[in-house]
């Protein structure tokens, strides 16, 4: 490692089947950059306007990399399967949060 220090680094997108599995990494300024979430809400809403299952399938995934300076290193991934709603429902959370839903959690 460059610093001799532990790094820690992670990074969340989503993969959306009638994007191409876009916006991914970008998710976060799908809109473009400088925008809001609620940017980025109205903009998936609006490119998948008209489409039904299956593309509206969606996964969120998240990893994370830990290196610490005696070599050890190791990477962990996490996936939530869901899919977009035609309009947002709920309240709280942030994000894709109004438009994402997880059908085992209802």
């Amino acid at each position: 490692m460059l610093t001799g220090n532990t790094a820690i680094a992670d990074d969340t997108g989503l993969f959306v089947s009638g994007l191409g599995g876009g916006p991914g990494i970008y998710a976060a300024r799908f809109a473009g950059v400088g925008c809001s979430y609620e940017d980025n809400v109205r903009k998936i809403l609006k490119v998948l306007r008209g489409e039904r299952e299956p593309a509206r399938k969606a996964i969120f995934r998240t990893v994370a990399a830990f290196c610490a300076p005696g070599g050890e290193e190791f990477c962990v991934t996490g996936e939530v399967f869901g899919r977009i709603l035609l309009k947002p429902e709920g309240t709280g959370g942030f994000g894709y949060d109004p438009v994402f839903f997880v059908e085992e959690l209802g």
